[in-house]
C-alpha cells in the first residue's frame, strides 16, 4: 500500500511507518476540507438591494433637514445632538512651541553686512557675537574701536576717533643728529648716583569723596578696545578713559 501523504510503500493498511499518519483519519480530514467551499457557497448571503433599511434612513434624513430649516439652522448643526466638547479636545495638538530666543532669531532674516559676517564668522557664543559687531576705525587724526548698532552699519565710537577738539599744540621738529646728541647727553646724566630720599605718606586708593559712579572690571584695558558687553552679548558701555595704576 502506498501512503497518500508521503508515498511510502508498506503492507500495513492502518498507519504509515514513515510519516506516522493514520490512513482513516487522513482520508476523513481530506473529505472535510473538500466539502468546505461548497458549504460556503450554499450559506452565502444574498446581495444587498434597495430595501426597507434604505427607505428608513432616507426618511430620518428628510426629517432632520426639515427640522433644521424650521429652526433656521444648517442641517449639520441640527444633526449634532451630543454635548459640545471642549476646545482643547477639538483642536489637534501641534508641535511644541520653540523658545523665545529661537523664535526671535528665526523670525528675523539676516541681510547685508550682518548676513555676510554670519556666513564668514559664525558666532557660537556671546563673545563671538560681540566680536562680529566690533570694528576698528582709523582716520587722519585718530584711531580706535566701535560697535555696530543696526543693519545699516551705523557705528558708535569715541569722539576723538572721528573729529578733533580744535586745540593747537606748539611743536619743534628736531633733526636726527641733534636728537642723537640729546639722547647721549641724557645717558651721561643718568649715570649719577641718586641719593635723595622721598618722604612717602599714607594714601587711599582711588579718589574718595567724589560723586562719580564707576564700574570696576578685572579686564586689562588696552588701546582701541573700549567696549563692554555682558554674557548674553549686550553692550553695556563704551570706555573713553581709564585711571592709570588702577
Amino acid at each position: 500500500m502506498d501512503c497518500p501523504k508521503c508515498g511510502h510503500q508498506q503492507a500495513d493498511t492502518i498507519k504509515c511507518a514513515s510519516c506516522g499518519i493514520y490512513f482513516a483519519k487522513f482520508a476523513e480530514q481530506q473529505s472535510r476540507l473538500a466539502s468546505r467551499p461548497r458549504e460556503g457557497m450554499q450559506h452565502a448571503p444574498p446581495e444587498a438591494g434597495f430595501g426597507w433599511g434604505a427607505i428608513t434612513l432616507t426618511a430620518i434624513v428628510s426629517v432632520v433637514l426639515v427640522w433644521g430649516l424650521m429652526r433656521g439652522r444648517t442641517p449639520a448643526g441640527a444633526a449634532t445632538t451630543g454635548p459640545a466638547r471642549p476646545a482643547a479636545e477639538l483642536t489637534p495638538r501641534g508641535p511644541e512651541a520653540p523658545a523665545p530666543s529661537a523664535m526671535a532669531s528665526s523670525a528675523r532674516e539676516l541681510s547685508g553686512l550682518e548676513a555676510q559676517l554670519a556666513r564668514t564668522f559664525p558666532a557660537r557664543n556671546a563673545i563671538e557675537s560681540a566680536r562680529n559687531a566690533t570694528v576698528f576705525i582709523k582716520t587722519g587724526w585718530g584711531m580706535g574701536s566701535g560697535f555696530i548698532i543696526d543693519g545699516d552699519c551705523h557705528v558708535i565710537t569715541n569722539r576723538h576717533v572721528v573729529e578733533t577738539d580744535g586745540a593747537r599744540v606748539a611743536s619743534t621738529v628736531v633733526d636726527t643728529p641733534e636728537m642723537r646728541w640729546r639722547i647721549e647727553s641724557a645717558e651721561q646724566q643718568l649715570r649719577a648716583n641718586i641719593a635723595q630720599q622721598l618722604q612717602l605718606r599714607n594714601a587711599l586708593q582711588g579718589q574718595p569723596g567724589t560723586n562719580l559712579q564707576v564700574l570696576e572690571i578685572d579686564e586689562h584695558i588696552q588701546a582701541m578696545r573700549a567696549e563692554l558687553a555682558d554674557l548674553p552679548g549686550r553692550v553695556r558701555g563704551a570706555i573713553s578713559d581709564k585711571v592709570e595704576g588702577s
